[in-house]
């Protein structure tokens, strides 16, 4: 077997988004829906931005934790409830010579840190604050920079003199909605929160969800 390796979404995304055009899909970029509605009588939805307009018999809404058109239906009605970060620190500037570590810090439990390792020695780095424990959302930038600077286990796998990008973050909707479909709609990914509500990890689960609609 080959050794496990992570790729960056960047990468991936963009893969998946030329698959889709080799398969027949039509790329539409710098669309930004306004709303969508649902017409009885014709039995499809529009979606609108400004004067554009498409039509179409399904509507797979895929539109991230804050479900900002699912929230628009009435389908989606809470907030996204957990938060992590991330920061890609550059190849050979570290001293970690595995794979990936997750860093499972008492005070931050349920949530944890975790370190995966991308080609070319690049290393994600990421902190999760999941509903339950001491850290809640607004902690996300302390708790980020708080365990690089202060945890023995992680600042011994990287060394010092590491080059490590500015802390980015993404709200996550843990443990699902309780209905995710509607007339001719689905509703998959973060949006209808396909998410593992013990890791906050959700990749896998979009894709089957994305495979399913």
């Amino acid at each position: 077997s080959g050794t496990p390796m992570s790729v960056k979404r960047i990468i991936m995304d963009e893969r998946i988004v030329r698959a889709a055009e080799g398969a027949g899909a039509e790329l539409v970029e710098e669309f930004g829906v306004d709303r969508v509605a649902f017409d009885d009588r014709a039995g499809s939805w529009s979606v609108l931005s400004g004067s554009r307009r498409f039509q179409s018999r399904t509507l797979v809404l895929a539109d991230g934790a804050h479900s900002k058109l699912a929230r628009s239906l009435g389908i989606v009605k809470s907030n996204p409830q957990a938060i992590c970060s991330r920061a890609f620190i550059d190849g050979g500037t570290h001293s970690f010579d595995t794979d990936g570590v997750c860093y499972m810090e008492r005070d931050l439990l349920p949530g944890y840190a975790a370190i995966f390792r991308h080609p070319n020695d690049v290393l994600n780095y990421c902190a999760y604050i999941i509903p339950g424990g001491k850290a809640v959302p607004s902690d996300l930038k302390d708790v980020h920079h708080g365990l690089l600077e202060k945890n023995s286990i992680l600042r011994k796998h990287l060394g010092t003199g590491y080059e490590i990008e500015p802390m980015k973050g993404a709200w996550l909707r843990l443990g699902g909605i309780p209905k995710s479909y509607a007339d001719n709609l689905v509703i998959i990914g973060d949006a209808a929160g396909h998410i593992d509500p013990l890791t906050g990890e959700g990749i896998q689960f979009a894709m089957e969800g994305a495979e399913k609609a």
